[in-house]
Parts: structure tokens; sequence; C-alpha cells
């Protein structure tokens, strides 16, 4: 008993024992926080003011990572791409965003959020020159044919609302973030992903104070003990704004911005069961249509499941069982990008 245990835990290791595929699991591990985080912002932004939370959010996050000392050297020649990585990835994509939850659920906001693959694709394509697979191309169309269903579902399930234009924000602020993640691939040639969170945090957060200045002196003394601030604030600043954009600026060092992207399909699965409990959201037939859409997009794309590193723990326990013991000397095929 005692061996099979150590075998497990050191066929563990083995499977996450090169960058690539420990960036796959910090892609997955930011993809379920994301989309955790979607409902828990939609349940926090109930009491609290947009741009106050965006503040606290990526602000308070910024001074926290001084504690991680951070190489805080930019060339002046990359200053600019700081600073437009900090107003296309936290500025404009929180502010559409937050907006855009308040008129919409959720649910349709991380599964709206997978757009974001296939405008990757195309943009990595075409700006790096990488590889575009059939799988990824048909996969990822595929993806945003379901996207769109999900954009009409206010008119198809009741007629035109509010929740039409806070869909077409969640479109753009899937937008904002494509080019917050081509800009991020970029500088991590240079950079570490500490450093570039960083500013992007601190540059961003300071662009909320003009709309949240007011606010924070005369709505956070009423809401300060109420679990939807505090919760959601703590949560937002801890996990989806350190945890997960320094796993997610890691990841996309390790891997193609289209393969990192893909990730993002994830994001509504753990939202709409988030969102079902804690703002008893009702999932209708029209999401449903378009997030099955929007999986098999992800399961084309994807080539199956075997990009993903629950797939391969799983099955490398499968077959080293089969074998009755594990062969540390066995080397595994490269995964592919």
């Amino acid at each position: 008993m005692w061996l099979q245990k150590k075998n497990c835990l050191m066929s563990f290791h083995n499977i996450f024992d090169t960058d690539k595929k420990k960036a796959l699991l910090a892609l997955s591990i930011t993809s379920l926080v994301w989309g955790a985080s979607t409902p828990i912002m939609k349940w926090a932004l109930l009491v609290t003011p947009v741009f106050v939370l965006a503040f606290l959010r990526f602000f308070v996050a910024a001074l926290l990572l001084l504690f991680l000392r951070p190489n805080l050297h930019i060339q002046k020649k990359d200053i600019w791409k700081i600073i437009l990585a900090a107003l296309f990835g936290t500025s404009i994509n929180i502010s559409l965003l937050f907006i855009g939850l308040n008129l919409s659920t959720a649910i349709n906001a991380a599964a709206i959020a997978a757009i974001v693959p296939l405008l990757t694709l195309l943009s990595s394509a075409l700006f790096f020159n990488e590889k575009m697979t059939k799988n990824l191309l048909v996969g990822a169309l595929l993806g945003l044919f379901g996207i769109f269903v999900i954009l009409l579902e206010p008119i198809i399930d009741g007629g035109f609302s509010a929740g039409v234009l806070g869909n077409a924000l969640l479109i753009l602020a899937a937008l904002s973030w494509v080019v917050y993640e081509l800009l991020g691939k970029s500088l991590s040639k240079k950079y570490s992903s500490i450093t570039i969170v960083f500013y992007t945090f601190l540059l961003g957060g300071l662009t909320f104070i003009p709309f949240a200045f007011n606010d924070l002196f005369t709505v956070i003394p009423k809401i300060y003990n109420l679990p939807q601030f505090y919760i959601g604030a703590g949560f937002g600043i801890l996990l989806s704004s350190i945890l997960a954009y320094i796993f997610w600026q890691w990841g996309l060092s390790k891997l193609t911005v289209s393969r990192a992207g893909f990730f993002l399909y994830l994001n509504p699965i753990v939202a709409t069961i988030v969102a079902f409990f804690l703002l008893q959201e009702v999932i209708t037939p029209t999401f449903v249509i378009g997030a099955l859409l929007v999986f098999g997009g992800l399961y084309v794309g994807e080539g199956g499941l075997r990009y993903f590193p629950e797939f391969h723990l799983f099955s490398h326990l499968i077959i080293n069982n089969k074998k009755g013991g594990i062969n540390h000397e066995t080397k595994e095929k490269p995964l592919e990008q």
C-alpha cells in the first residue's frame, strides 16, 4: 500500500516535470478561478459601485505584489507597451466587464468570454505567425456560433432588453482582453510575469480613481461589513488578480497565444455552477444550446481531452497500473503547442 502511494505521488510529479505541462496546469487553475470570479464579482456589485470594486481589486493587488519584490526596471522602448497592456487588460476590460455584468447575467458573461480563443487564434496567426491547425479553426468557429446564440438569448427568450446591451459590452470586454494577450505575449519575452502583472495592476488601478474617488469615502463606510463586499473584494484581489494573472502570464510565456486562449472555454462551466447556487440565475434552453456549441468547439479545437493536465494524470496512472508499476525511465511524447 505504501509503495503504491509512493508510486502515485512520483507519477504525479513526473506528469508536471516540464514547464509546458506546468503551464497547462497553471492555465487550468486560472480558468477555474476566473470562472468562479464572474458570478462572485456580480454578487459583490449588488452592493459595491463598479469603479470602487475595480480600484480596490487591482490597486490593492499591485501594492501586495510589492512583497514579492518584482523587478521594476522597464526599458524605455517598452513603456508604451506596458501602458497599453494596463489600459486594455485592466482599465477597459474590467470597466466593460463590470458594467456588462450589471446589465446581463454572470452565466452569459463567462460564456461570452469564450469568444477569446477564436480572436486570439486569428490575431496570433496574424501577428506572431503561429500555426493555425484545422482543429483549432473549426473548433473556434463552432465556439463562435455558440457565443452568437448566447448573445441573442435575451431577444430569443423574451424580446429586446438591457441584457442585449450587457452582452454587447461583455463582447467588447473580450476584445480588449485579446489585445492584452498579444501585448502580454510580447512583453513576456523580456520580463517576468510578476513584473508585467504589477505594472498592469498599478497603472490600470490608478485609472479608476477619478471614477471611484467620491464613493471610496461615502459608500465604503456603509458596506465594509457586508459579505458581498469583503468576500468579493478579497476573492478579486488575492485569487482573481494576483494568483490568476500571474499564472496566466506565466503560462502564456510557455505556450502559444492561441493554445493558451482555448483554456478560457472552461470558464462557463464553473461560472454556471457558482451562479446557479450563489445568484439563483436561471439556465435557459437557449443558453444550453449555445453552451453546448461552445464546449463542442473546445473539444474539437483541443483534439479531445489530451491537452488537459487532469487527463494526462488520469491516463498516466491507468497505464502504469496496468503495467503493475512505474517506469521512471520512460520518456513521454512531447506535448504539441
